[in-house]
């Protein structure tokens, strides 16, 4: 339904654009790596620094180069997922988005009771009661024809030597051996069977909004936790490591080592960030009426009464 794949749109999107973030963070990583094993090579070759320190800053270089390349593939497999969900080909699949994922808000919004608003929106619970109140006047119909007779109208004609007889005729027959048993039976499954999907889904319904509520309060204070402290922090750290080094307190590969984690802080932001939006992108599907597919258990949308009969 629509509601799904605007919401897998907005998802694939955010993940596209976080993707993107984090190969411009791992290329300042590489840069960053490139520079060490260069300095470290100098030093190396003038006998400064040991084998093993050399050997070290030489492999992290090298990894740091395999991470761009794992995260240019990671930017392509994105943006693939989203042109996917979009329908989008040829020169559409050139779209541009925004280079960076917006912050989370200071304050997360009040939620209200979430959990009652998605049940009573939700679109397959509305089809289910729909679909029982069909069944239900299947039910009713299968008990009537049971008890009442079946009556035929029609027109009859009848030949006595050159007159010809024309009248209407009835028919009338009495369930003496069949009471449609059968049938009020497969009219009472269908209602059954409706009724404990009915609570099946309401039961999904009410652990997905918890669920969803959770995860967005959880990545909402992680991603403006690492805002507000830990990004903050790193950048003192860096400061700090500079002051030391010219005071001649700490090493080169120190200072590096020092700017290399502040860089790797801000891409685990990236991925707060990128957390936190997906899960608001869930409590809004779910408050527009639609179950996640996670939590979807045939992995696809409502299927209609009609739609069950023709499996």
């Amino acid at each position: 339904m629509t509601i799904d794949v605007a919401a897998r749109a907005r998802a694939a999107v955010h993940e596209a654009i976080a993707a993107t973030q984090r190969l411009a963070m791992r290329r300042l990583i590489a840069e960053t790596a490139a520079a060490s094993a260069e300095l470290a090579r100098a030093l190396h070759e003038a006998g400064n620094i040991t084998d093993l320190d050399f050997t070290r800053e030489a492999v992290f270089a090298e990894e740091a180069q395999l991470q761009v390349r794992s995260a240019e593939a990671e930017v392509v497999t994105a943006r693939e997922r989203a042109n996917a969900i979009l329908g989008l080909s040829g020169s559409e699949t050139a779209w541009t988005a925004s280079a960076t994922l917006p912050d989370a808000p200071e304050q997360l919004a009040a939620q209200g009771d979430l959990e009652r608003e998605a049940v009573a929106s939700s679109l397959d619970l509305d089809a289910l009661r729909w679909s029982l109140e069909a069944a239900g006047q299947e039910v009713g119909l299968a008990r009537m024809k049971s008890f009442l007779p079946d009556l035929g109208l029609g027109v009859g004609a009848e030949r006595e030597g050159a007159f010809l007889g024309v009248g209407p005729i009835a028919t009338l027959s009495i369930p003496l051996f069949d009471w449609g048993s059968g049938e009020r039976a497969a009219a009472w499954a269908r209602v059954r069977r409706l009724q404990h999907r009915y609570t099946g889904v309401a039961l999904d319904m009410r652990a997905a909004t918890r669920a969803a509520r959770a995860r967005l309060v959880a990545t909402h204070q992680r991603a403006v936790r690492m805002r507000t402290t830990v990004l903050p922090l790193r950048e003192r750290l860096v400061d700090e490591s500079f002051r030391q080094f010219n005071a001649m307190n700490v090493s080169t590969f120190e200072l590096i080592t020092s700017r290399r984690e502040h860089i790797e802080a801000e891409e685990r932001y990236i991925d707060a960030l990128r957390d936190y939006w997906v899960a608001q992108t869930e409590v809004d599907q779910l408050r527009a009426g639609s179950l996640p597919g996670a939590w979807r258990g045939d992995g696809g949308t409502f299927r209609s009464e009609q739609e069950e009969q023709g499996r």
